[in-house]
């Protein structure tokens, strides 16, 4: 290029340290602009640029199962998908209340897209939503089996599509998936006929349209719908198993989404369903895991050590609701829930604690009329003993049953405004009890601990 040697070894000795940094602040400077074009879309167009990350995850399940969780965060629902609604990839749908997107009060949600459900495939999906595109909405299965006229409509697709409720709207999941065999027949001949191009003597208009017919099948369950869903989007869209749960999870414990930063340190109860358990070996060669669990307002990670897995190896599986005692962590400022201990939520667990609930609030309210009544006779003011908090303080010589007596004495208390808190060795807990303290529980108390360690 008619430059020397001497001058181009010159310049390439400028570019050369150019090289160390150059790259890294060009780098920087695009993935902020990025970082400020993607975070102006979240804040302004939240159920669209959702939408959009979601459709382009679409092929990971794990993704879109924490984006779906993003969602319900944003207040943004995500729909299950509907052969009369969803499109290719993920889209927003609004309320049909709303005149318009940008109204004051539209309410956007955003809808499954085909392409995310396993085994249907990106020729099925698009032949769904083409023929939808031009000649309408889909009025029932046989309406949609003659119009999809695809090789790629098989058993797998037809199926997938029916388990996680895309056929709601024109057909129940269990009764189409137990008739799969005449669907199937059914999609064959019809498209075998217009392909020999059999019409009637007086022309095609003539000819009754033909049916398939559904076996009398039971509704699926909602568990079984539920197992669906998970298996072939990833994640629940129709419900949560915890739904059944989160009363009884509400009165003994909190839910997944009160785990906050303020709260670290503190020994809670909480409960929801296993979502995902990984095991991994100790430097002692001990199994321990980590548990992903959910419930209907969130997801914690759980930290499962090996005393305890020891002996609960069977409890961490899958889609099983569990309850479990421990401590809020923010080691490394994240948020994780040591377990302590552990049970299974039975339904024996849950009528046990509505009955108890209800005994206590039933009696509550009949003792406290009596109370207003005979004080009202009295003409003396009540004086709320329950104004203050109990703190029941534990010697370091008692028994080792002390708790249990403690326990058996508050749980014949009435519901009330007094709250108990159990101290020993200098920590003070807070407990789950909320009673209506009497002189009488006082002196209950007071023979096993004595007087002097309430306050």
């Amino acid at each position: 290029n008619g430059v020397s040697k001497e001058i181009a070894e010159k310049v390439f000795t400028f570019i050369e340290p150019f090289a160390g940094y150059g790259f890294n602040r060009s780098h920087a400077a695009c993935y902020g602009l990025i970082g400020y074009q993607t975070a102006y879309l979240k804040a302004h167009y939240p159920a669209e640029y959702m939408a959009a990350l979601m459709t382009a995850d679409q092929g990971d399940t794990e993704r879109i199962a924490i984006e779906a969780a993003e969602c319900r965060v944003m207040d943004i629902s995500v729909l299950a998908p509907d052969i009369n609604e969803s499109f290719e990839g993920f889209a927003v749908i609004y309320d049909e209340k709303d005149s318009t997107p940008e109204g004051e009060d539209a309410k956007s949600h955003i809808r499954f897209g085909l392409n995310a459900i396993k085994n249907v495939g990106h020729p099925v999906a698009h032949a769904i939503v083409w023929e939808r595109n031009k000649n309408g909405n889909y009025t029932s299965l046989s309406e949609f089996l003659t119009r999809i006229d695809s090789k790629d409509l098989n058993k797998r697709s037809v199926e997938a599509l029916a388990k996680v409720g895309a056929f709601d709207s024109i057909g129940e999941r269990a009764q189409i998936i137990a008739s799969m065999d005449s669907i199937l027949a059914f999609h064959k001949e019809i498209h075998a006929a217009a392909g020999n191009n059999q019409e009637s003597l007086f022309g095609t208009e003539m000819l009754k349209k033909p049916e398939v017919h559904l076996s009398d099948t039971p509704p699926a369950r909602k568990k079984e719908m539920l197992t669906w869903e998970k298996d072939l989007l990833g994640l629940y869209v129709s419900g949560h198993p915890s739904s059944d749960y989160m009363e009884y999870i509400r009165t003994v414990g909190v839910e997944l989404s009160d785990l906050t930063q303020d709260r670290a340190g503190q020994t809670l109860s909480i409960g929801g369903i296993i979502i995902a358990a990984k095991k991994i070996l100790t430097k002692r060669h001990q199994a321990m895991l980590f548990v992903t669990l959910e419930d209907m307002s969130g997801q914690t990670e759980v930290i499962v050590f090996p005393k305890l897995l020891e002996v609960t190896p069977e409890l961490w599986t899958e889609g099983r609701p569990v309850l479990i005692d421990g401590e809020l962590s923010d080691k490394r400022d994240e948020l994780k829930f040591l377990a302590n201990s552990a049970k299974e939520i039975t339904q024996d667990e849950i009528l046990t604690a509505k009955r108890l609930h209800s005994t206590r609030t039933h009696y509550s309210s009949e003792e406290r009329n009596k109370e207003r009544e005979k004080q009202t006779k009295k003409k003396k003011p009540i004086i709320p003993i329950q104004s203050r908090p109990l703190t029941l303080t534990l010697p370091d010589n008692g028994a080792r049953n002390t708790i249990e007596q403690i326990k058996v004495i508050l749980d014949t208390c009435s519901a009330g405004e007094t709250q108990v808190y159990l101290s020993h060795s200098g920590t003070r807990m807070k407990t789950a009890y909320l009673v209506d303290l009497t002189d009488e529980t006082r002196e209950k108390l007071a023979e096993i601990i004595g007087a002097h360690n309430i306050k």
